[in-house]
Order: structure tokens, then sequence, then C-alpha cells
């Protein structure tokens, strides 16, 4: 039930006797479905590659307007995708900020760390977003378009 609301279960027990349930609830920060709209408006997909189980990460995505997702991803299944992605000719930009996301951010085209994050996925990235602001990437990559158009021109 708490999964299929958009949180994690944690389990509190005492001599393997279980006492309780305890709710971690992610926080979805307000307007991130507009963002990602607008990167969609762009022809980018955005998907969520997360730990998360998946009645979690299908809820999150749901609520954050993101076009697909993936759960329970490991530390190679993010960095797989990303190769598979490239395979198929696309480019691919990447934020985050644990050490799981390490391998995944040096495979990126764009790997982008977030300033709380550690010094693994601050070291893999190209790119560190002193904000913390997960949507950070939508900047990034209006600013590169931008970039290419100017020198096309």
């Amino acid at each position: 039930m708490i999964s299929s609301n958009g949180g994690t279960p944690l389990v509190v027990a005492e001599n393997n006797r279980v006492m309780g349930v305890v709710e971690l609830q992610d926080i979805i920060k307000p307007g991130i479905q507009e963002r990602f709209e607008r990167l969609r408006k762009m022809g980018i997909k955005t998907v969520m590659v997360t730990g998360d189980n998946p009645l979690t990460a299908k809820y999150i995505a749901g609520k954050a307007g993101v076009d697909d997702f993936i759960a329970e991803a490991k530390p190679e299944d993010k960095m797989n995708y990303i190769r598979k992605e490239q395979s198929e000719g696309r480019l691919v930009a990447m934020m985050g900020d644990g050490t799981n996301d390490a391998p995944a951010l040096a495979q990126a085209d764009v790997g982008v760390a977030m300033n709380s994050g550690t010094q693994a996925a601050k070291e893999a990235g190209n790119m560190v977003d002193l904000d913390n602001d997960p949507t950070k990437l939508i900047e990034v990559v209006e600013i590169g378009k931008q970039l290419l158009m100017t020198e096309v021109h």
C-alpha cells in the first residue's frame, strides 16, 4: 500500500518480530511536470532510472511526468541502458548524485552530478550542479542547443 502511494516502506523489527512500518516519502518538486513537458517539446525523452521498487517508481514517474521509468536498477543497469541508447544513435544526458550513479555518469554524453552528491559522482560527471536541482538538465540542454545553433550559423 505504501509503495503504490509513492512511499518506501521501512519495516521496523525487534528480535525478528515486526513492530511496525515507517513510510519514507519522496518529495516531487513543484513545476517538474511542466519542465519535463518543455523537454518533450524539444524532442527529448525523459527516463527515470531508480533503485526503487516498481510500485514506488511507477507512482513517482507518473507524478513527475517522465516518459518512462526503470525500477530496481543496479549501477550496471543504468550504465547498460545509456550504452544501449547511445548504440542506437542517441545522445544521453544524465543527472545523479550517488556512488551507484558514477558509472552511468561517466558513460553519459553529458553527466551532471549534484553538488550534494558523493565525491565519486562528482568525479564521474563532466559538470556539477551547485544548486542541487534535479531538473538542471533542462537548462544544460537548452544552452547546448543554442550553442549548436550559433555554431552552425
